[in-house]
């Protein structure tokens, strides 16, 4: 009996042990939520205080009612996912200066040593671990469990932007470890399988190991070449000849314009080319390299030069102090009859391109002759700016929340993008082999604008100029070919001096690529009465009625509709978009 007694015992101790650790699990788990359900309170209380408009984009209800599911759903979540969900409750404001950074939970400083980049034919390793050198440059078909798009997708959803093309840069979660994991993208925290496509052709599946270094996100400001932090003895290769990341700190004429040089600032002139080549990766000003001293010596040289043109690379300059903008403006100022005229300026801009970087985007726009080259910035013209930055006090993730509305653009300006005259995104072949588009459309004349083509020379090659373009270029939402007002000024001077042709062509320009705008069809009515059609002029005054009867130049369209008897018959004009939404009046 007493050994029955003593298994008894044993079982009822073993209860009683199992159940205290019961208790203490289940305290830890209560503990923990608490912890993160502190985090996600404290975090919608500072963006709610700080930010001047946090529902710009998203409404207050979508937002509170994703904070609501948070709140449900932190029991069942460990570190990782709790992290990455209030991340993603933060990225909702759309805007790029309010986010979330990893903090000492959740394994944030673990690693895989790739760098992934999106292109317009899709995603690649761009840099990538020195043992698995031969797969720099390949194309990314599957990552763990999802297609690259798919998880390139679900990766950025944690990330803060403003728009789209600053979103793209979101793929820098495609190396975090716990992110990776915490999303299902892969099923382990150390393990990411990988299926590539090789620039030769063949395909073949990895599988890389995560490395332990820092729990920092900031590496995706260095550009698309260099990767995660690594730890001492890791090195990653490029797909340029297997050089480091680090290489492209150093000054090689071997490579492209654009990788040339990545530190803060760099010039070079180019003579046979008739150009000067400025790249500014950062506003950032230090004793011992002081950016006015920078700015005096590029400008020297290139008056010294005598070049025409000047290409002035933003596409990487994710900000800094944009006070210092004004260095470039000045000088461009003081150089009207030079590279500051139409036709000579350009300024390339990207997805990286970003917070004080537009402020030279509004300098130049505003002031100079500039033409702009690429793709749309990180963000748009009116957004917001000047973080203050804050602790979470479970997580220690450092929150940071915009605090002013920086406006330069007009103030019903809503666009979630920079307007861009020539598209030159990149594709992988580009990047690859050394290309770069917005440089050769400034050199091959693509880039010139056509309000300076049609005065050069004349109406037929601005006309076929601008067709081409538009055939490239019209699915894009982003392309805007010339400023609307621009264009109509200059048909209108052209149409005063006696130039009709031209006049027409500005005119025509402008009704092809604003049809929905009534100014458009009212210009061109004009146009053809100077040019003696009048059958045409009554149609585009029609127009101009039908887009907005009560617009303030209705009386002159209106007395064209009277003086010239309206002609049975299909319309000169184009046929009238079915998707014109009644503009504001005025």
């Amino acid at each position: 009996m007493r050994r029955i007694a003593g298994k008894a015992q044993v079982a009822g101790l073993i209860l009683i042990l199992l159940a205290a650790a019961s208790t203490v699990a289940s305290g830890q788990t209560s503990a923990r939520v608490r912890g993160w359900t502190t985090d996600l309170d404290s975090a919608v209380a500072y963006i709610l205080a700080k930010h001047p408009n946090p529902f710009r984009r998203t409404p207050r209800a979508a937002f509170m009612a994703e904070a609501a599911r948070l709140r449900r759903d932190l029991p069942r979540l460990d570190d990782a996912a709790a992290a990455l969900r209030l991340a993603r409750l933060v990225a909702l404001v759309r805007d790029g200066h309010t986010d979330l950074h990893p903090g000492r939970l959740g394994g944030f400083d673990r690693w895989y040593p790739v760098r992934f980049y999106r292109f317009t034919d899709g995603l690649f390793v761009t840099s990538i671990h020195r043992d698995f050198a031969d797969l720099a440059g390949a194309r990314v078909e599957r990552i763990g469990r999802l297609s690259a798009d798919s998880a390139a997708t679900l990766a950025a959803a944690p990330y803060s932007a403003d728009n789209q093309f600053g979103l793209d840069e979101g793929v820098a979660f495609l190396s975090s470890a716990p992110a990776l994991r915490a999303l299902g993208i892969t099923a382990a925290s150390d393990s990411l399988p990988l299926d590539l496509m090789l620039r030769s052709g063949e395909r073949r599946r990895v599988v890389l190991g995560a490395v332990t270094s820092r729990s920092t996100i900031g590496w995706d400001q260095l550009g698309e070449i260099f990767g995660p932090p690594m730890p001492s003895g890791t090195s990653l290769v490029t797909p340029f000849g297997g050089a480091p990341p680090s290489a492209f700190r150093q000054d090689d004429s071997a490579r492209p314009l654009h990788l040339r040089n990545r530190n803060r600032w760099h010039y070079q002139i180019l003579p046979q080319q008739d150009l000067a080549f400025l790249q500014i990766n950062f506003f950032l000003d230090t004793d011992d390299a002081p950016f006015e001293a920078f700015v005096n010596r590029a400008f020297r040289a290139i008056d010294s030069a005598g070049v025409s043109r000047l290409v002035i690379d933003v596409r990487y300059n994710g900000g800094g102090d944009g006070t210092m903008a004004r260095e470039i403006l000045h000088e461009l100022i003081r150089r009207h009859r030079t590279v500051n005229r139409p036709g000579r300026l350009f300024l390339l801009v990207g997805r990286k391109t970003f917070s004080a970087s537009m402020m030279l985007i509004d300098f130049l726009l505003d002031h100079t002759e500039a033409v702009l080259v690429g793709e749309p910035a990180g963000t748009a013209l009116n957004s917001f700016g000047d973080p203050t930055t804050v602790t979470l006090p479970y997580s220690g993730m450092a929150l940071s929340v915009s605090t002013r509305y920086l406006q330069f653009s007009t103030s019903d300006d809503s666009s979630w993008t920079t307007p861009i005259q020539v598209p030159a995104p990149f594709s992988s072949t580009d990047f690859f082999q050394g290309k770069d588009p917005a440089i050769e459309a400034i050199l091959t004349g693509g880039a010139e604008p056509l309000t300076t083509m049609l005065l050069r020379a004349g109406a037929p090659v601005a006309l076929q100029e601008y067709r081409r373009r538009k055939g490239s270029f019209a699915s894009l939402s982003w392309w805007v070919p010339f400023e609307h007002r621009t264009m109509r000024r200059l048909g209108d001077s052209l149409r005063l001096a006696g130039r009709h042709t031209e006049a027409h062509a500005a005119y025509q320009m402008n009704a092809e690529q604003s049809p929905c705008e009534w100014r458009s069809w009212d210009s061109l009515a004009e146009g053809y009465i100077a040019a003696g059609d009048s059958i045409a002029a009554r149609a585009a005054a029609a127009r101009a009625l039908e887009i907005l009867p009560e617009n303030w130049n209705g009386d002159r369209q209106r007395a064209i509709l009277k003086a010239v008897r309206e002609v049975p018959g299909p319309s000169p004009l184009p046929p009238h978009p079915p998707t014109c939404q009644p503009p504001r009046a005025g």
